[in-house]
């Protein structure tokens, strides 16, 4: 049927009935016609660009939506939370009308510097010092990688720093590995102490596994020491490490 025949109105009820060639006619039939929208939801950064997919939602004009109740849009506030900081949003989430004149709800975020994970370990193995020098190069990343999101609208890039909190202490409490864990960045090692040392600088990067580019031969924490420094306390030593993150000037 064309929309000119039509009557104007959301929601309108029609009666049909129809006729053969030997004028025989059948019942009435009614049908409800309801105008629907594609009522969208739109996720904007600070700078009302588009950091996410709109939603689209097809619903009857004048209908009412419950956000908090649409699974896809409580799926991608959870994702957009863990790299953005929530600013702006519908008034009432629970009870949003749908209209022509603004067919569209908006989600605004700021960006933010942040872990997305950290590993729980590093674990350099068991070895045995059969030469002067110990050195383990490939450590076995324990629980989650190391990543770093940047999504500040601005950012002109990060740095991360990394210290030893807790020396590399045996198992005895008395005998400690001193200079033994370094960052390995190019042709550059950096050996960890008590103070905060940059051992990754990058550019924005929205998403970034610094673990990733680790390698045995390349980027990454290794282990080295003097076979007579371990000789003299054997066993099992343990350390900690903390990571700041901070923007880059």
């Amino acid at each position: 049927m064309r929309k000119e025949f039509l009557p104007e109105g959301d929601s309108y009820e029609i009666f049909v009935k129809a006729s053969d060639k030997y004028n025989q006619v059948s019942d009435i039939v009614s049908y409800k016609l309801t105008e629907v929208v594609s009522f969208k939801v739109r996720f904007l950064n600070g700078k009302d660009q588009e950091i996410h997919q709109d939603s689209p939602l097809v619903r009857a004009l004048g209908a009412k939506i419950n956000l908090t109740k649409e699974p896809f849009i409580l799926e991608v506030l959870e994702q957009l939370n863990k790299q953005y900081t929530l600013i702006d949003g519908p008034i009432s989430e629970e009870e949003i009308e749908v209209n022509k004149v603004k067919p569209f709800v908006e989600y605004k975020f700021i960006g933010r510097l942040t872990f997305m994970s950290l590993p729980e370990a590093l674990d350099f193995g068991t070895k045995y010092a059969t030469s002067d020098r110990l050195r383990i190069d490939n450590p076995k990343v324990q629980g989650e990688p190391l990543v770093v999101s940047d999504t500040r609208e601005d950012s002109a890039g990060w740095t991360l720093t990394a210290k030893l909190s807790k020396e590399l202490l045996n198992e005895d409490g008395k005998t400690s590995l001193k200079d033994a864990i370094r960052y390995k960045n190019g042709k550059k090692e950096i050996f960890l102490n008590d103070q905060a040392l940059p051992i990754v600088r990058k550019e924005m990067t929205s998403y970034y596994d610094i673990s990733e580019d680790w390698d045995p031969t390349g980027d990454g924490f290794k282990l080295e020491g003097s076979r007579r420094t371990i000789s003299d306390a054997l066993g099992k030593y343990d350390g900690e490490i903390l990571f700041e993150l901070g923007a880059t000037p």
